[in-house]
């Protein structure tokens, strides 16, 4: 059954790993847009300057991923930027597919991040999900790590392309649809969060702070951390 948080599509990403570099922070006031270069991702709505490190990446632990004691919830991050049309989501599988096993997994988004941006994180649980929408999920997860979703449409752009987008109208960068009805009412939600973006943030994930996915009964099944890794 749904419960009653917002729900919000994620992302699923690029796998990173940790680098040996010392511990840093970005400052994302010494990388602020000038007027010349300043322009906005088509599909997301969120600043795009091109610069790696203004792109966050998370750190997923996973706690616990039972269902009902006896069974394994397969799980869903839901990721969604403040700046995000209202529609427009991205949705990452935790445990499933080639991810199955997995108990930590690091991640870094497509678009990027300014002081005073909220992310709205759901953890879900694909509760009446059909097996052609999973593995349309899972088949976009494979090569891109994550998948869109634009209302009831699902969409696997090139990852590149999201990255650095070419000068077109979003709905031409999305491509054809992959699924075209897939509903955020055949998941429930297993946590939700809102994270507020900081002036600045760690490059490395051991220096984050965790933040905790808590469902209606104030249980965690997941612990994210939130970093903005160097440029490579």
């Amino acid at each position: 059954m749904l419960r009653s948080a917002p729900l919000i599509l994620m992302l699923c990403l690029i796998s990173l790993g940790c680098s040996d570099e010392s511990p840093a922070s970005l400052d994302f006031q010494s990388s602020m847009f000038s007027s010349s270069d300043s322009t906005v991702h088509p599909v997301f709505h969120t600043p795009l300057s091109k610069t790696t490190s203004n792109r966050p990446a998370v750190q997923v632990d996973i706690l616990d991923e039972s269902e009902h004691w006896f069974f394994r919830a397969e799980l869903y991050l839901s990721v969604q930027s403040s700046r995000f049309p209202e529609n427009t989501r991205i949705l990452l599988p935790v445990n499933i597919g080639d991810f199955a096993g997995c108990r930590s997994r690091f991640i870094q988004l497509p678009f990027e991040l300014e002081p005073q941006d909220t992310l709205l994180i759901n953890l879900l649980e694909d509760d009446e999900l059909t097996e052609e929408a999973q593995q349309v999920i899972l088949k976009s997860s494979e090569s891109l790590g994550y998948c869109i979703l634009v209302g009831t449409k699902v969409f696997a752009p090139a990852h590149s392309q999201m990255v650095v987008p070419p000068a077109v109208a979003g709905l031409e960068l999305l491509g054809e649809a992959l699924l075209q009805d897939i509903s955020i009412h055949r998941f429930e939600n297993y946590g939700t969060a809102e994270y507020l973006c900081p002036t600045t943030l760690p490059h490395l994930p051991q220096n984050a702070n965790k933040l905790t996915l808590l469902n209606d009964s104030n249980y965690a099944h997941i612990q994210l951390r939130i970093y903005c890794p160097r440029e490579s």
